[in-house]
């Protein structure tokens, strides 16, 4: 609904957050749900959606209250925090417990040791890094990795040729 109001001029219309609000707090975090976060925050980044992003992150504030917040929730908070709030230092707090809650996905690790590497926390990106070659017995990750352990050698993002 909110994709659709902004639209038609109505994507701040507080009662539709209202609702979705009180439901993320109130109901069990479904798939779809975290879904529609990750699909609002996508809109929004692209330009594609035109809100305020302080009734989004209300939003995954809420969902994040429920017990046992999955892995999935923190990744995408993680981006939102990256993307629209700009606030590097939670984004990767986010990035650290979806990590801590589903260590073998390595999409969650590979993420979280570039924004470390970027940001010169080396040892930690080492460590993720090293992390990422144990679960790596096929070597389908042997790009992605290389191109982590330049991040961390220079300290930011490989450069583009």
């Amino acid at each position: 609904m909110i994709m659709v109001g902004t639209h038609e001029g109505r994507a701040n219309d507080a009662a539709v957050w209202n609702e979705m609000i009180a439901k993320l707090r109130s109901q069990p975090t479904m798939q779809e749900d975290i879904s529609a976060l990750i699909s609002l925050t996508q809109c929004r980044y692209k330009g594609d959606c035109h809100f305020d992003a302080a009734p989004l992150q209300r939003a995954f504030l809420a969902a994040l209250s429920r017990p046992s917040p999955i892995a999935r929730l923190y990744a995408a908070y993680a981006d939102f925090a990256h993307d629209l709030l700009n606030d590097d230092a939670l984004a990767i707090q986010n990035m650290r417990e979806a990590v801590r809650k589903a260590p073998s996905e390595p999409a969650y690790r590979i993420q979280l040791t570039h924004w470390l590497a970027i940001h010169g926390m080396t040892d930690e990106a080492v460590r993720q890094i090293d992390a990422l070659r144990r679960m790596d017995s096929l070597g389908r990750l042997d790009g992605q990795i290389a191109s982590l352990e330049q991040e961390a050698e220079r300290g930011g993002p490989p450069l583009k040729h």
